[in-house]
């Protein structure tokens, strides 16, 4: 007979060998992340089927190695802008005291509520428009170098449900985590939606150096699983006229009436929409004909105003 402990150990041996071996957490892991990924596309359509909401959004910008921001604040204070979109309506933005209606690349607006609507040209940097150098300009009543610099803003505000549908179909890792109730979604930006929230300076300017942009993004979800607030940080490093360049910003939308937000135009923004639709119609024949691109007309436009915004703080060129 064998001794008592050999048939222990014998039997400790047999049974280990029938113990299952556990389930990796990377899978657990995948799981997880699979269902944020689905959690952020669902609430992302949800907002974009809506056909209408209200939203205010919120910039910080700090940094920018002397370089002005062009946002139409001061550095490091937010600037706020409100608006209501629905769909095939003009999209309708204020910004202190300014009110403008952006239907595609038009827009149109109006300084204090009073006075005619106005078209809003982009200024002729290079007959000093922008700068109040020379003649030119060719804008509406109470324009000046301030309020173009904020209706350039408001020109490029992006409209929350086409920024988060880009960020859907590009998003990779998606965090999730409770706070007060709600579901947060994090993750990082794609360089192209990187760009678009902070500035578009990601392409190369006519004073320097390709512009690389990073970002991160947080979705907060309510109880329904509805998009409240979307926050994004980018920042854009590189270098414009021998300098460096790092600046930072912060953009933060908070949503409402999701669906049920109402957009009702005057019929005198409405006309000179109509009327400037027609203008770009014709310009851009003409450009055509002169064997231009849109797109070509629009980056010079954009490296004329960065060579702009490369005064420093003190309104000098740099050199």
């Amino acid at each position: 007979m064998l001794p008592a402990i050999t048939v222990f150990i014998a039997l400790l041996s047999s049974l280990s060998s029938l113990v299952v071996a556990p389930v990796a957490p990377q899978a657990d892991e995948t799981d997880a992340a699979a269902k944020n990924v689905a959690s952020l596309t669902a609430a992302v359509e949800q907002l974009g089927s809506a056909g209408s909401y209200s939203f205010s959004q919120t910039r910080t910008d700090a940094g920018g190695g002397g370089f002005r921001g062009g946002r139409g604040g001061d550095e490091g204070a937010p600037t706020e802008v409100d608006g209501r979109f629905e769909k095939n309506k003009p999209v309708e933005l204020i910004f202190g005291d300014i009110q403008a209606w952006r239907q595609g690349r038009e827009m149109v607006y109006q300084v204090g509520g009073e006075g005619a609507w106005s078209r809003f040209e982009r200024p002729n940097f290079g007959e000093g428009g922008f700068g109040g150098r020379g003649e030119g300009g060719g804008r509406g009543p109470g324009a000046g170098r301030g309020v173009d610099r904020s209706l350039m803003s408001l020109q490029a505000v992006g409209l929350p449900h086409e920024i988060l549908a880009s960020l859907s179909k590009e998003a990779g890792a998606v965090t999730s985590a409770e706070e007060d109730g709600t579901t947060v979604l994090s993750g990082v930006l794609d360089s192209s939606t990187a760009a678009a929230v902070g500035g578009g300076m990601s392409r190369r300017m006519g004073g320097g150096g390709d512009m690389k942009v990073t970002g991160t993004f947080q979705i907060k979800l309510d109880a329904e699983g509805h998009i409240a607030m979307a926050t994004f940080d980018s920042t854009t490093r590189g270098s414009m006229f021998g300098r460096d360049f790092e600046r930072s910003s912060t953009t933060r939308y908070a949503l409402s009436a999701i669906g049920t937000s109402k957009v009702v135009v005057p019929e005198g923004a409405l006309a000179e929409l109509e009327s400037s639709s027609g203008q770009a119609d014709v310009a851009a024949e003409a450009a055509a004909a002169a064997g231009y691109e849109d797109e070509g007309l629009d980056e010079e436009a954009d490296n004329e105003a960065a060579a702009e915004d490369g005064e420093d703080d003190e309104g000098n060129e740099p050199g």
